[in-house]
């Protein structure tokens, strides 16, 4: 029987650091998957929630965001009478939480981890419960949305459950599965009181007139169902459509064209439910839209671009959706410090900066995602792609291409003097400089991450084939052996070297390495060091919580990492000294440390500086679209 995985208290962790929202007039990267009125508000507040991982407030026009996670968001929902919402977030694959969130001090309350995906999330109409449907036979889960305890499980199992919502008492609840079940059950006893079999496969859902009709959409169909006695009472093809009440009436939006579509109101009669045109809309953009709502005298639209639009909301009239949202800034890509000197690299140029006087473009008009400092000057690329890496000489100010990855392009990285890269997980490459090629150094399944600490020493983390297989070998680039390592770990990725480190001590080579450890239910994060000439290793912190994607970056005896994915830690090689330092409005996606600076590359396409020595943020760089720095502090 799969089941939930654990409860997460966050309060039982004082090192976490969090930040305050920041001003925005941009939209979000990619989807709006909510739009949640502020129950806090009596004004036009909003919050809208992406799958992007960020949270957006819109007051008056003006706006203000927060990154609450670095996986995707599929689901949020807020509580009815105060500023806090619950999420469903996940990498896709393993990773399955729903996490409450306080909206106005940006803090979690709890998190819940299950095992498997989530297909409905909701509060209670007091907002006393957190329904959850799960896809498992753990069915659907209630919990206390106070403290995060699990409530008494329904005694008939709710499999499959998309849609659950209590009455206004919260004495008794109605479900729909997507198999074709209405169901209603006693909120105490958890028992069913009555099923009804009806249509399946409707999602998403909504109810209206005092939960007497359930909506929903499939296969291009609005669909109406009579909860009483599970009969179809409605049927419309509608475009895209968005389902949406207001005042306890149901309205959707059939987006028809590209640019408009019109809203209707189901109007209820003694013999029967029809739509009636209310209001046709006009959109200055192309665009597909998500979510609408009314917001006080206003319809609020967001977009699967991440745009936010508003118009009137007025009976019998053609409006303009207008563009709330625009972008005025750059996307900071990545960055990386050749000799003490921060080259910036945005969705557009590559700039040097100067922490004093800013910044300077010196390639314009150029579509790169990665960037690292090799031998004193910059190597390019596109991560996940295969159309090319390319060397900016510094000198002389000119860009040429080094090669054209076979596969897909996983990292590109300098160590030891060496150029490697990682190609569709299976693929380790050398560039050879003096003839111009590729040279493949280590071919296997399931490679995570590789290094190198001389001309022939090769590390690879990899994906163990069986029980008795190394998730760690080491490779004879000459030679060509093959061995595997012994570690204390079952799995590893993102290995490191400590350049500063080996320049200082040449015959003590340490590999760093995010590592996993499995102990029956429970599974932990830990960062380990290898010992290249003992053979051994050492844990040097356990994070005491799984992390599947993190990034790490060592330098000077200090290993960094977002293993604790609110923050980035360091923790030293020698003394074991653990240290969080504070974020910004954005989570971090990577470290790039000079002797002098500290640099995030943030998650929003921002950079936030630190000293090495100083937990606190002094600043963050936004650029401008006329490459002018806008400091947020």
């Amino acid at each position: 029987m799969k089941k939930i995985v654990s409860l997460f208290i966050l309060a039982f962790l004082p090192f976490v650091v969090f930040s305050q929202m920041r001003t925005t007039t941009s939209g979000h990267n990619g989807e709006i998957i909510a739009l949640l009125k502020d129950p806090a508000s009596k004004t036009e507040s909003f919050f809208c929630v992406g799958k992007d991982g960020f949270i957006s407030h819109w007051n008056n026009n003006q706006g203000s965001t927060y990154q609450l996670t670095d996986r995707q968001i599929k689901f949020a929902v807020i509580h009815p009478t105060k500023p806090e919402i619950a999420i469903y977030e996940t990498d896709g694959n393993t990773e399955n939480v729903v996490t409450i969130w306080d909206c106005q001090k940006l803090t979690k309350k709890f998190s819940v981890n299950f095992e498997d995906s989530i297909l409905s999330l909701s509060y209670s109409k007091k907002g006393t419960y957190i329904n959850i449907g799960t896809s498992t036979e753990a069915g659907t889960v209630f919990i206390n949305s106070s403290n995060g305890n699990i409530e008494k499980p329904v005694s008939e199992k709710m499999n499959m459950m998309s849609y659950v919502e209590t009455t206004p008492s919260e004495k008794t609840f109605v479900s729909y599965s997507l198999t074709g079940n209405i169901c209603y059950y006693y909120t105490d006893t958890k028992k069913q009181s009555k099923k009804i079999q009806t249509g399946t496969g409707f999602d998403p859902i909504c109810t209206f007139a005092n939960i007497r009709y359930i909506a929903g959409l499939k296969s291009g169909l609005v669909t109406i169902i009579d909860c009483v006695t599970g009969k179809t009472v409605f049927t419309q093809s509608a475009s895209n459509a968005c389902l949406f009440t207001i005042d306890d009436e149901l309205y959707y939006f059939d987006q028809n064209s590209s640019k408009g579509g019109v809203i209707n109101k189901i109007e209820i009669s003694e013999s029967e439910l029809k739509a009636a045109a209310f209001e046709n809309i006009t959109f200055v953009n192309k665009d597909i839209i998500t979510n609408v709502a009314k917001i006080n005298d206003k319809l609020i639209f967001t977009s699967l671009s991440g745009d936010i639009y508003t118009a009137p909301f007025l009976k019998d009239e053609t409006n303009t959706a207008n563009l709330l949202t625009y972008t005025n800034y750059l996307t900071i890509n990545d960055g990386a410090f050749v000799n003490d000197t921060l080259y910036i690299l945005t969705n557009k140029s590559l700039l040097v900066a100067d922490e004093l006087n800013g910044v300077k473009e010196i390639l314009s008009n150029i579509d790169y995602t990665n960037m690292i400092c090799h031998n004193s000057n910059l190597i390019l690329w596109n991560v996940n792609k295969n159309n090319g890496v390319f060397k900016y000489d510094i000198s002389s100010n000119k860009i040429t291409k080094l090669f054209v990855p076979q596969g897909q392009l996983i990292t590109v990285k300098s160590c030891a003097g060496q150029l490697i890269e990682l190609e569709s997980g299976t693929t380790v490459n050398r560039f050879d400089f003096e003839k111009n090629k590729l040279q493949e150094i280590y071919y296997g399944s399931g490679v995570q991450d590789a290094i190198m600490l001389s001309q022939t020493e090769l590390f690879i983390a990899k994906s163990p084939t069986s029980s008795i297989d190394s998730s760690f070998v080491s490779v004879n680039t000459k030679t060509h052996e093959t061995l595997p390592l012994k570690i204390d770990a079952d799995f590893i990725y993102s290995v490191t070297d400590d350049e500063i480190e080996l320049q200082k001590n040449p015959d003590n080579k340490n590999v760093y390495a995010i590592g996993i450890k499995h102990n029956g239910k429970n599974s932990s994060t830990i960062l380990i060091k290898y010992n290249v000439e003992k053979k051994t290793t050492e844990k040097l912190y356990d994070f005491k919580q799984l992390s599947m994607h993190a990034y790490t970056c060592a330098y000077n005896e200090n290993i960094y990492s977002n293993v604790i994915e609110s923050n980035i830690n360091s923790v030293n090689s020698k003394s074991k000294k653990y240290t969080a330092f504070a974020r910004s409005s954005s989570l971090p996606k990577k470290v790039i440390v000079s002797k002098e600076n500290l640099i995030f590359v943030n998650q929003d396409g921002s950079i936030s500086w630190l000293k090495p020595n100083n937990t606190s943020i002094l600043y963050n760089w936004y650029i401008s679209t006329d490459n002018f720095i806008v400091i947020v502090k």
